[in-house]
């Protein structure tokens, strides 16, 4: 009888390494995988940047990292962000209204998708852009 239980034993744990190999090559496999993407989208990133600041300047050029990739927003036009910082009430399409047309990188459909996944940084992209019309933390704090 211990015998057997020996087998079963020896059996249960061959079958079980056996799995945690497989495991582990598919987790390699996958890790490798986001890796390779995550840097061909870095590179998309800085080129689509490089090519921007070269096009308007460096000043007129904000970067958003977010966990889905880079937005790249050129500064908005002054009578548009005047338009929207007049307002006393700011509902998310106001915002939209501001941040949409200032999205230079990805294309309107993944930014689009984008804000599916994380709402939020339709709001990280406005104070990105009021970064770029002047306004400053420490300017109004008095610091």
């Amino acid at each position: 009888m211990s015998d057997d239980l020996k087998k079963r034993l020896a059996a249960a744990k061959a079958a079980r390494a056996a799995l945690q190999a497989k495991a582990a090559t598919v987790n390699e496999a996958d890790e490798l995988a986001a890796e390779v993407a995550a840097e061909e989208r870095s590179l998309k990133e800085e080129q689509a940047l490089a090519a921007l600041v070269e096009q308007y300047g460096a000043k007129k050029i904000a970067k958003v990292d977010t966990d889905l990739g880079a937005v790249i927003l050129l500064r908005s036009a002054p009578a548009a962000y005047n338009r929207f910082a007049e307002k006393t009430e700011f509902k998310v399409e106001d915002v939209r209204q501001l941040v949409v047309p200032c999205v230079k990188y990805p294309e309107i459909p993944d930014f689009e998708e984008l804000l599916k996944e994380q709402p939020g940084v339709l709001f990280v992209c406005a104070n990105a852009l009021a970064h770029l019309a002047g306004a400053r933390k420490d300017a109004l704090s008095g610091k």
